[in-house]
């Protein structure tokens, strides 16, 4: 999430105040922004945490929200509504950063996250040892090694932000 923070302060220059939408019934959001808040003072921004822990919260959340950008953290309540909270955040021009690609694509100014196909492409390598007889607890834990980074030009002209060149020139990907 400290990298999200990073690249919407860069795009939204002006943001002094990010809201944070979290899920409360998803334990590794209890974390959040408490995981991100030594780089949010080096930035000089302030959070508000927002609960969304169903789709019928969405719009209560965002009825709440007093920010000037907004972080998506991963989650699956987010993931399958995300068509719903990137209208809603466009309706309201408000920035918004999430995780994985499929974020931008629905609409989201900003993604940074994991490269799906990289991940999936892993994990085969793991059912192919766990196929092959090796034991769960002997295979190494792996992170993810190949992030992107994508932004949503048309998403930054129906919301009237204007992505400096040097944030779009760091993205791996550009919608237009």
């Amino acid at each position: 999430m400290g990298k999200r923070l990073e690249l919407i302060k860069h795009a939204v220059p002006t943001a002094s105040r990010i809201a944070v939408l979290v899920d409360a019934t998803n334990s590794t959001h209890a974390r959040v922004p408490g995981n991100i808040e030594e780089e949010a003072r080096t930035l000089k921004v302030h959070f508000q945490r927002i609960e969304a822990s169903t789709p019928t919260d969405i719009e209560n959340a965002f009825a709440a929200i007093r920010a000037d950008a907004l972080m998506i953290p991963e989650g699956a309540m987010f993931s399958q509504n995300r068509g719903r909270i990137f209208e809603i955040a466009t309706s309201k021009r408000l920035p918004t950063i999430a995780g994985g690609q499929q974020f931008a694509e629905a609409g989201g100014l900003l993604s940074y996250g994991a490269n799906i196909a990289e991940t999936c492409r892993r994990s085969a390598s793991f059912v192919d040892k766990l196929l092959k007889g090796s034991k769960p607890q002997e295979l190494p834990i792996e992170r993810p090694t190949r992030f992107e980074f994508v932004v949503n030009l048309k998403t930054a002209k129906q919301i009237g932000v204007k992505i400096p060149p040097s944030v779009v020139a760091r993205a791996d990907r550009v919608i237009k």
